[in-house]
């Protein structure tokens, strides 16, 4: 079962299969000569007979989760199922693609948290779409050896990385979810974050596809602000195979490398910039780990919900979709009220205080009517409404949320105004805007 919901595999039978034939041997190269070679007798003994297995999808429940690798005890085993590991490795193209080409890695985070929320039955298709579909990744995107290279980097490290965690679990003789609380199930996870983050050490490489993949699973994976109450939350980590992503689990592992940077540069070519980047990685989980604050899931969850197949199109870092989409049409500018706008969207807070957002907003004005969509940097909402004079009445639609608002015409390129709740025009906040 996936998160919120039940998605079919991103893939055809077809794909798995010949991807089956292909990852196994690469990962099994790599946990025998990168992570079997670096243990401790004592290690080696306690992880005897462990084996990797590679279904084509996993068992049961979570067979249509694209993001689920586990491990058990008797007998030693960890699985990385072909359909997760062909996710991440066309994540990890995808970012190397758009990071080579000086484009924003939001886009990544929008699609995959559009896969947890939003309902296929409104796409054209009635499904998800795959990665590079989404994202617009060009189907030659390998022909370019700086793409490559660098996702090859990220994937091997992401996949190292979530073999040496499992193995953490085995090593350690973990019980299950089900035998432990909340509390007892992050140590464990921490316990094996410090010896995956050990492993790297003994490697002497910088961990590169961490933060990649740990902003993957934030993005992903149920959290405590998707349930309602403590014990809701705790009765689904009991009852799942995935591991559970907390601030405190991710503060750890950026405590960790920040504690000996100097341990990852072993084998890099450069160990001045190896220390550099391992603390940039350090940096950035810590940033990662902010985001499970559940105000900042409630956001990554409304924003959601308002994702569109165009707003995933490649954009500049700091870009607003609808100005990328948009900035070829043609607009009267004669008129007010019709155009790509850019101001400023400010809300009132619960506790009192404002918060101001930058806003980018396109109206589409026929006669006396108007239709457009806008975004403040948490998904597109839409809007409809009507001129009475110098001013425009309108309906808003965020995501669940939705209101009334006015606009006030300040000169024929710019308007100022108020936005409201449900059928209240004014309770939210303020808006303006200028035209481009």
């Amino acid at each position: 079962m996936s998160p919120i919901n039940e998605i079919e595999c991103l893939y055809d039978k077809n794909t798995l299969s010949f991807w089956g034939k292909r990852y196994p041997e690469n990962i099994e190269w790599n946990f025998n000569n990168l992570i079997l070679q670096r243990l401790t007798p004592d290690e080696l003994a306690a992880l005897h007979g462990v084996k990797l297995e590679f279904p084509l999808v996993a068992p049961g429940d979570v067979k249509s989760d694209p993001i689920v690798f586990y491990s058990y005890q008797n007998p030693p085993t960890v699985t990385l199922p072909i359909y997760s590991v062909k996710f991440l490795d066309d994540i990890s193209i995808a970012a190397a693609w758009l990071e080579c080409n000086g484009f924003s890695q939001e886009t990544i985070f929008d699609y995959i948290s559009f896969l947890k929320y939003a309902n296929p039955v409104r796409l054209p298709a009635g499904r998800f779409p795959e990665p590079f579909k989404a994202l617009s990744i060009p189907e030659d995107v390998l022909d370019n050896k700086s793409v490559d290279d660098l996702s090859q980097k990220i994937l091997k490290s992401s996949l190292v990385w979530i073999l040496a965690h499992e193995l953490g679990h085995i090593l350690y003789r973990h019980p299950s979810y089900a035998e432990m609380t909340i509390a007892e199930s992050q140590a464990t996870e921490k316990e094996a974050d410090a010896f995956a983050t050990e492993m790297f050490r003994r490697i002497g490489v910088v961990p590169a596809g961490m933060a990649l993949f740990f902003t993957v699973l934030i993005h992903w994976l149920l959290n405590r602000g998707d349930f309602s109450s403590d014990s809701s939350w705790e009765e689904y980590v009991k009852g799942g195979t995935t591991h559970p992503v907390s601030t405190e689990r991710l503060k750890a592992i950026s405590s960790e490398i920040k504690s000996n940077p100097d341990g990852f540069t072993g084998a890099e070519p450069n160990a001045d910039a190896a220390k550099e980047v391992a603390l940039n990685i350090a940096m950035q989980i810590e940033q990662i780990a902010d985001k499970l604050l559940p105000s900042v899931q409630q956001l990554i969850q409304a924003r959601a919900l308002t994702v569109t197949l165009d707003a995933l199109q490649p954009r500049r870092l700091g870009e607003i979709d609808i100005y990328k989409v948009n900035q070829a049409v043609d607009f009267d500018e004669t008129l007010p009220f019709n155009g790509i706008y850019h101001g400023l969207h400010t809300r009132k807070l619960e506790k009192g205080g404002t918060e101001s957002l930058d806003c980018c907003l396109l109206l589409d004005r026929k006669g006396d009517t108007v239709s457009g969509r806008f975004n403040f940097g948490v998904g597109e909402g839409t809007i409809e409404g009507h001129i009475a004079g110098e001013e425009l009445y309108f309906d808003w639609q965020w995501g669940d949320a939705l209101g009334k608002g006015i606009f006030q015409q300040k000169s024929l390129k710019e308007f100022t105004g108020n936005w409201g709740h449900k059928d209240n025009k004014e309770n939210g906040g303020t808006w303006t805007g200028t035209r481009y």
